[in-house]
């Protein structure tokens, strides 16, 4: 393929943007109004159209015929006058300073010069103090777009002079629309249960996607399936889920370790995410809920992944086994616990690490419960789902699902139809009886006693038995998560 497809296919046109639907508003309002501002910063996730939309920002304030076409009449790529920084590169104060006393220059060709600033954040201290001034007093023929990931790292008097628009990631129905466009125009047959594939794995990143799809596109020259994205990005099939779920459920070490060894690093958080959707929507093993959430939640900060998954599941199987086999040496004359305590200390261990632990269990349920509601929303819209991470589970009354929240904002976002539904849809994959939502503020304490919905943690029989009256019993303290030496593990692994 001659071309990045991405490149290929990047926006020459307001109306060829997909996404972002309030930011075109906003940039084409201000246009046609002439009351554009003198600098932007342009915030979000990497692929989602930030420096794509500063240059079609840069190209319709220069073009003359814009107010009455609606749209760009021409694109120019290289004009003299819009000019590109990788601040990455050109971070220093000297490269600041020397564009300090070029924005004093007219226009060569243009209306406007226009400064896009790529990875903005990376600017040092000296460089930004450098910039300051002129952002606080530029030329009147001069704009400034600042583009970044990481809006934290932007000064606040840089951010006070600046008009701030944070993006977001794709929906999925406009990056899937965008897949199949493409396909279609590159004359390549591809099934919708590829493209949903594609979508996920891409995080909803516009640029990953099609840098994935031109990838598989090379690889596959007929018709691209769910199979040949698995054995492009070296995926698993839903067998390579069903055992490494039932790996789990069985605390069959060696099977797990088979499984692993199949995945490619790059996209285990995928996979351990298709996982928990396959116990979502088939009802099966749900008894590992609990320790594959604490798995995702927590491999994220560890080099070696699979080595911290094994880890995980050897250290829960040892400690149900010295617990078995302490008891058939130590019969009845010393118990160190009740057999009802023991099998909740092994529930315990299968909580997220994350949860709360206290005595009622059915907080660490509602923690589990939106948690996962979070995670399996996040799939489709990122942001909805990181705001439904911060509610509180109130009560399922008559199928109605109440949450709490505590900002107004955040409530008001929730209540909007379109999300409403989302959340109602997602919540009844998780649990049948949810029908109805309500969003209550900390002024709207809902009065009825919480029914947390239920999290089914697989149970060890065993029997209990009599203590014999007056033996005293000893505390034994729980061992902690990570503590154990994994060295060995770590050796039989590699």
């Amino acid at each position: 393929m001659s071309t990045v497809l991405y490149r290929k296919y990047r926006p020459r046109k307001f109306s060829e943007l997909k996404g972002q639907q309030t930011i075109k508003d906003i940039l084409i309002h201000s246009i046609n109004n002439d009351n554009f501002s003198h600098g932007y910063l342009f915030s979000g996730p990497r692929g989602t159209g930030k420096t794509t939309t500063a240059r079609l920002f840069a190209n319709a304030i220069n073009d003359k015929m814009f107010k009455e076409k609606g749209d760009l009449s021409e694109y120019r790529e290289d004009s003299i006058d819009i000019i590109e920084m990788d601040a990455a590169s050109n971070r220093g104060i000297d490269e600041i300073r020397e564009l300090r006393d070029n924005v004093n220059y007219l226009p060569a060709e243009l209306g406007y010069k226009v400064y896009i600033i790529d990875e903005a954040h990376m600017l040092t201290k000296e460089a930004f103090n450098a910039l300051l001034k002129t952002l606080e007093e530029p030329p009147k023929h001069v704009v400034f777009i600042l583009a970044t990931t990481e809006p934290h790292k932007i000064p606040v008097t840089i951010l006070s002079r600046v008009t701030r628009l944070d993006f977001k990631l794709a929906e999925s129905n406009e990056l899937k629309e965008k897949i199949k466009n493409i396909a279609k125009e590159e004359k390549i047959k591809i099934s919708d249960g590829a493209i949903d594939k594609l979508y996920k794995l891409s995080g909803g990143s516009f640029r990953d996607s099609e840098s994935m799809l031109a990838k598989v596109i090379q690889s596959e020259s007929d018709e691209i399936t769910e199979e040949t994205i698995d054995k492009v990005f070296g995926l698993l099939p839903e067998e390579g889920i069903i055992n490494f779920l039932s790996s789990l459920e069985n605390n069959d070490h060696d099977e797990l370790s088979k499984v692993l060894m199949q995945i490619d690093d790059t996209h285990l958080d995928f996979f351990l995410e298709e996982a928990l959707e396959y116990i979502v929507n088939n009802s099966k093993f749900e008894s590992v809920i609990p320790l594959l959430l604490n798995i995702i939640e927590n491999q994220k900060f560890y080099n070696n992944k699979k080595v911290y998954i094994l880890a995980k599941l050897n250290n829960i199987s040892n400690n149900v086994q010295a617990e078995a086999s302490f008891n058939q040496t130590n019969k009845p004359e010393i118990q160190v616990k009740s057999q009802k305590s023991k099998v909740k200390d092994i529930e315990e261990d299968l909580q997220p690490a994350n949860s709360i632990q206290n005595s009622d269990s059915q907080n660490s349920s509602s923690e589990d419960f939106i948690e996962a509601l979070g995670n399996l929303i996040e799939k489709d819209d990122k942001r909805l789902g990181a705001i439904v991470k911060t509610c509180e589970f109130e009560s399922i009354d008559s199928g109605k699902l109440i949450l709490g929240n505590k900002y107004n904002f955040n409530i008001k976002y929730l209540n909007q139809k379109v999300n409403v539904e989302k959340i109602i849809d997602t919540a009844a994959r998780l649990n049948s009886e949810i029908k109805g939502l309500e969003i209550a503020s900390d002024k709207k304490k809902v009065q009825k006693k919480s029914t947390a919905p239920k999290v089914t943690i697989k149970k060890v029989e065993v029997k209990e038995e009599e203590q014999p009256k007056e033996v005293k019993t000893e505390t034994k303290e729980k061992p902690k998560d990570e503590s154990f030496d994994n060295s060995e593990l770590v050796e039989s692994i590699l």
